[in-house]
């Protein structure tokens, strides 16, 4: 360590002026944080995703037939449905204090539930047809 007194080593870095930042923290730069945060500041082309998204197509395609990756994509199917319905969970306090009032908020609710999960009405139906109903509600009690 040196002091104010004391030169630095050849090979230390000189700290930074009051007035400007360390793009990265030494530390890191010792151990390769730079090129790291070189590399996610670099500017992405927007074909990478694609290329991200094609490649697992073609391997999809591939290898669908496979026992272990139709068990996999059932599993990731269950998990996410888990996802949604855990999330559906955490948002139902949030329906008594709705615009439209509670009981109206768990009527559509459990409307809407019954309809994509048990009568198998398809999402984008639901969305426009009872999602726009209670929507022009909802903005009709707080339009001013």
């Amino acid at each position: 360590m040196s002091t104010p007194d004391t030169p630095l080593a050849p090979d230390a870095a000189a700290p930074p002026a009051p007035d400007e930042t360390p793009s990265v923290l030494p530390e890191a730069a010792a151990t390769g944080g730079q090129a790291q945060a070189e590399a996610a500041r670099a500017p992405r082309s927007p074909g990478e995703p694609l290329g991200v998204v094609l490649v697992l197509t073609v391997a999809y395609a591939h290898y669908a037939q496979h026992p272990v990756v139709a068990g996999v994509l059932r599993g990731m199917g269950a998990v996410a449905a888990g996802l949604i319905f855990a999330t559906g969970v955490k948002l139902l306090p949030a329906l008594r204090r709705n615009v439209l009032g509670p009981a109206a908020a768990y009527a559509f609710a459990a409307l809407m539930f019954g309809c994509i999960a048990l009568l198998r009405v398809p999402l984008p139906w639901m969305l426009a047809g009872l999602g726009a109903v209670c929507f022009t509600l909802a903005w009709r009690r707080l339009k001013p």
